[in-house]
C-alpha cells in the first residue's frame, strides 16, 4: 500500500481505533507523515512502514493523543 496526500500521509481522526499499520510506504506527504488528532483512543501499532520525502519542519509521527493512543512502533524507517 502506498499513501500520499495533500495533507498528512495518514490521518487518524477522533474516536476509538485498534489500528495496525504494517508494511506501508508514505511518499512525500504535504503534512506530517502520520498525524493523530486529539480525542483519539485505542491500541495502535505501526510496523515496518517506510516514510520518504519529509520536508523541513515535518515530523514522521505527530500524536496529539499520547495518553490515550500510545503508538507502539517497530522497524519503521524513521527509527533507523
Amino acid at each position: 500500500m502506498q499513501i500520499g496526500s495533500l495533507g498528512p500521509g495518514v490521518l487518524v481522526d477522533r474516536y476509538h481505533h485498534d489500528l495496525t499499520f504494517r508494511g506501508n510506504t508514505i511518499e512525500g506527504p504535504a503534512g506530517d507523515g502520520v498525524t493523530v488528532r486529539s480525542e483519539v483512543a485505542g491500541t495502535p501499532r505501526i510496523t515496518r512502514t517506510r516514510l520518504d520525502g519529509l520536508r523541513a519542519g515535518q515530523v514522521p509521527l505527530r500524536n496529539d493523543s499520547p495518553e490515550t493512543f500510545a503508538v507502539v512502533q517497530t522497524g519503521n524507517s524513521w527509527q533507523e
